[in-house]
This record gives C-alpha cells, sequence and structure tokens, in this order.
C-alpha cells in the first residue's frame, strides 16, 4: 500500500480526515500519513493500540523511531509515558505491549541510516512558556531531530533550516500552512528546497524532522 511515497513532493494531512485501519494485529490500528510498500514499508504512521494490546516480537530491518502521543507504551526494555522519544536501530527488536490505558504513538519506519548503532531514549514534552524555543532530540550528520515551541506570529524558519527538507507534526495549538490550518496531531512534509512557509497565529509545539529527506532523495 502507497501513500505519499514520493519523497520529492510535499505531503500533508489533518487528524480530522485521517482513515485509521486494522493492522494484521486485533486491536491495532494504524492512520498511515505516508507508507511504500506493504506490512514491511518505509511509513510515517500514527498507531493506536488498544488497552491491553500486544504487537508480536519483530525485527526493525530499516530502524524504528517513535513519539508516545497518549497513553503508555511498553517493550522488554522499559516504559515509554506520553511525550518521549524512543530510537531503535536497524536490526534491533522487540515485542511491545499497552496496558488498560490504550496507547497513540507517532511512528517511522525504514527510515534510519544503518550508521545510527544506539538506542536513544529521550523526554521531548518538558518545553513551554509563551517563548520560541526549540529543543534537540537528536542530531547526526543526516538528520536532526526537534521539539520546536513557536509564539504567537513565529514560523518555523527562525528555529528550523528546512533547505533539506522538513517534517512537522502539531502537538498542540495549530500551524498555518497553503492557507490551511493544522491542528493538533496535523502533519506536514515539506521537500529540500521547497519555498513554502509554515507559521503560527496561535502559538503551537511541533515535532520537527530535518536533513533527512534529502539523505533518502540522493
Amino acid at each position: 500500500m502507497d501513500k505519499n511515497q514520493d519523497l520529492s513532493l510535499p505531503a500533508s494531512q489533518h487528524y480530522t480526515t485521517l482513515q485509521f485501519i486494522p493492522s494484521p494485529t486485533p486491536g491495532v490500528l494504524r492512520g498511515m500519513l505516508d507508507r511504500k510498500g506493504n506490512e514491511k514499508a518505509r511509513a510515517t504512521t500514527l498507531v493506536r493500540y488498544d488497552p491491553d494490546k500486544s504487537f508480536p516480537p519483530h525485527i526493525h530491518t530499516g530502524g524504528e523511531e517513535f513519539l508516545v502521543l497518549e497513553g503508555v507504551f511498553r517493550d522488554h526494555e522499559g516504559s515509554y509515558p506520553a511525550g518521549t522519544y524512543v530510537r531503535h536501530p536497524v536490526g534491533s527488536s522487540h515485542a511491545p505491549w499497552v496496558e488498560a490505558e490504550g496507547c497513540l504513538i507517532l511512528v517511522k519506519l525504514q527510515f534510519m541510516p544503518t550508521e545510527d548503532p544506539l538506542v536513544v531514549v529521550r523526554d521531548a514534552v518538558e518545553l513551554g512558556g509563551d517563548q520560541s524555543m526549540t529543543r534537540q532530540l537528536f542530531r547526526s550528520e543526516k538528520e536532526v531531530v526537534s521539539v520546536v515551541s513557536l509564539s504567537v506570529g513565529g514560523s518555523i524558519s527562525d528555529h528550523i533550516d528546512g533547505s533539506r527538507g522538513l517534517e512537522v507534526f502539531v502537538l498542540e495549538g495549530c500551524v498555518l500552512f497553503e492557507g490551511e490550518e493544522y491542528a493538533k496531531y496535523g502533519w506536514i512534509r515539506l521537500p529540500p528546497n521547497s519555498s513554502a512557509a509554515i507559521s503560527s497565529t496561535t502559538g503551537a509545539k511541533l515535532f520537527v524532522k530535518s536533513n533527512h529527506l534529502a539523505h533518502h532523495l540522493e
């Protein structure tokens, strides 16, 4: 199944119109943002776990990174409450589960360079206040992962260099992109050298990835 698979093109998705479809595992639903392939796909997905569900053991052949949005995500390494950002390197494996509270995560598969060997666990939530702020969660030669807090009237370009591609996921507030407002859990992808602007008239907290798209298009 393919969706928004061409990384050289802009793409966006409102959460309110995102369709969640059942995965092969009962009680685990997927809202696909971009995807190239079938079950073993390069993908950006919102995954919702119903209460007391688990996912079978699997290997991350292209790496996995996720941000916990709601509930608590668990595996053999520990528990990850809402706001936790995790990177599992290429070749890692786990069999995650959730308990009574259920869980919603933003997950990216098959995007990770093989030279990223470390497991990274960071708390992404502790960023607030009314001023524009940026907190870097991960940085390498091929990608930068940040949480950006925009003040009213702020623009993402004031904080992040998007010349090598940009991916924005709204955690709080809303942003303006091409005349449309993207509220909580909205998603926007801009290819390298895009002239499009992303700003906020209300203030917003954003999960942002940059540089990675240029790497995949080389």
